[in-house]
């Protein structure tokens, strides 16, 4: 190709090497705020498993209003962390397809299997062809984020 066409042979490598960036950029940003999503959610049980453990001591000191802050303050930044993370994964969406565009029937029940979401074939009759979104499956938070994460390592 390179004899052929030099320049086409230069836009080709560009568009490919363009592309790889964009695919590991959005990756790396896909697991970081992964991470602190479940770092936030974390924090926010532990806090609130810490308070109910120790609600009479809480109470008998007055300090309810000390912990529903703390609590709060948590779930803030859980909140936060969570939209972060589903910002990352709207980007994420259109570009999500180049990672596996060849990817056969078995490749693809491979991942779904090492990443315990089977599950999601036998939700429509169609399986893995089944349309995923407001006319067809629908997707958790959760399973949307497993299956960007490991979109990208298939």
């Amino acid at each position: 190709m390179a004899l052929i066409d030099p320049v086409l042979l230069g836009v080709t490598l560009g568009v490919v090497a363009l592309t790889l960036l964009v695919v590991f950029g959005l990756g790396t940003r896909v697991r970081r705020a992964s991470t602190r999503v479940q770092a936030a959610v974390g924090l926010l049980a532990s806090a609130a498993e810490r308070t109910l453990n120790t609600v009479r001591t809480v109470r008998a000191a007055n300090a309810t209003c000390r912990e529903e802050e703390t609590i709060l303050g948590h779930a803030a930044r859980a909140r936060t962390a969570g939209l972060q993370s589903a910002r990352v994964a709207a980007v994420m969406s259109p570009v999500s397809g180049i990672a596996t565009p060849g990817a056969g029937e078995a490749e693809c029940l491979s991942v779904l299997g090492t990443v315990n979401l089977m599950g999601l074939v036998g939700r429509d009759e169609r399986g893995l062809d089944a349309e995923v979104g407001p006319n067809g499956i629908t997707l958790s938070g959760g399973e949307r984020q497993e299956l960007a994460e490991h979109q990208l390592l298939a």
